[in-house]
């Protein structure tokens, strides 16, 4: 049932932009989307699907379940924080360089689903707490619930776009995500504090590489340097804040 409904939920967008807007915007749309989830669909899935057995087995010692998923949402914000602020950062070189000009329409919608992927990274891991626990319920619940919301955010984000559709999109699923977290953690007796204590190290460290890497990129603006020594300097930069 959470299969089916999860469905609806990533597919629900792709199906409104392609009647409402046509063709070419959902290629536009499907582009930002498709590279903005890459770490969470790549990393954080795979992953979360190959600690369920280490999470089964604990289920009746919470104590140490807890401890491990503290540990793995660190690891995973170590890993995805720093690769989506970087994406957001060089964006707007990275895709009309390696991709073609025609996508730099993309560049916005994609910037926009990032905020919503971040917290998707270290959201996602809760439905594999969830079914360790025996409480599968919970999950099917939390994305029947977000169905008509986020077709609706869509829908009336739409008549403004692909940025719009981007907007609605992200702001309801960025929603449902945090309400996902706290439920996760409740099940998991769980202060939410723990959490944000997990993925804090992540989170100012990219916050900090995100910074010097958008003041680099005001600074090569002004200088006649090509996009592949930007890109490169950029990803250094990042690489060693």
């Amino acid at each position: 049932g959470t299969t089916i409904i999860r469905y609806l939920n990533i597919n629900g967008d792709f199906l409104i932009i392609g009647k409402v807007l046509g063709a070419a915007p959902l290629g536009l749309y499907k582009f930002g989307y498709g590279l903005a989830n890459w770490p969470v669909e790549n990393v954080v899935w795979i992953f979360g699907r190959v600690m369920f057995p280490a999470f089964a087995h604990l289920q009746h010692n919470i104590k140490e379940m807890q401890r491990l998923y503290l540990r793995v949402t660190e690891t995973l914000s170590i890993v995805s924080f720093p690769l989506l602020l970087g994406l957001f950062a060089l964006a707007d070189v990275l895709i009309p360089a390696v991709y073609g000009n025609k996508w730099i329409p993309a560049v916005l919608p994609l910037k926009i689903i990032i905020a919503f992927t971040m917290v998707r990274s270290i959201a996602t891991l809760g439905g594999q707490i969830l079914l360790a626990l025996g409480q599968p319920g919970k999950e099917f619940k939390m994305n029947a619930y977000q169905v008509i919301p986020l077709l609706a955010a869509v829908f009336i984000g739409s008549r403004f776009g692909i940025v719009g559709v981007a907007t609605g999109m992200s702001l309801v699923l960025s929603c449902f995500a945090i309400w996902f977290i706290f439920i996760t953690n409740k099940a998991l007796d769980l202060p939410i504090m723990s959490l944000f204590k997990a993925v804090m190290p992540a989170l100012v460290s990219s916050g900090v590489m995100y910074v010097i890497v958008s003041q680099f990129m005001r600074l090569a603006a002004q200088t006649q340097l090509g996009a592949p020594w930007v890109l490169s300097i950029g990803v250094c930069l990042g690489a060693a804040a």
